[in-house]
């Protein structure tokens, strides 16, 4: 099995540059690090607390829905000048079925269901 080792290299993009091309590795101090599961992160970890970090609650048990935060692509249908037109907008859609959403959220069919948006001028 592999060996991994890791060493600390601090200071600014150009300080660390000129560094890596005016030493030898083999006088780098080198520390050999054994990643665990689940994580395998390849930094050195201090390990003293791990007891205690795993008897308390994993993120994912106590909150079993994630998500990836907030998303822009759908601008086009939340967003408008006219306060009217987006609450009509709302409506119509909050009144579909889940199954009429997936089949119709693309961008034709939001003009179908009373969206409207200028499309950026291509590439070019």
């Amino acid at each position: 099995m592999a060996k991994i080792f890791h060493a600390h290299l601090h200071g600014d993009r150009e300080t660390k540059y000129d560094r890596l091309m005016h030493s030898d590795i083999s006088y780098t101090a080198w520390s050999e690090i054994l990643p665990q599961s689940p994580f395998h992160l390849l930094i050195p970890q201090n390990t003293d607390s791990l007891l205690e970090y795993e008897k308390c609650w994993k993120i994912t048990d106590i909150m079993p829905i994630n998500s990836t935060g907030v998303k822009t692509h759908r601008d086009h249908f939340v967003i408008d000048f006219a306060r009217s037109k987006l609450y009509d907008r709302v409506n119509k859609f909050r009144n579909l079925d889940i199954a009429m959403v997936r089949t119709i959220f693309d961008k034709k069919a939001i003009h179908r269901i009373g969206c409207h948006y200028k499309q950026s001028a291509p590439d070019g």
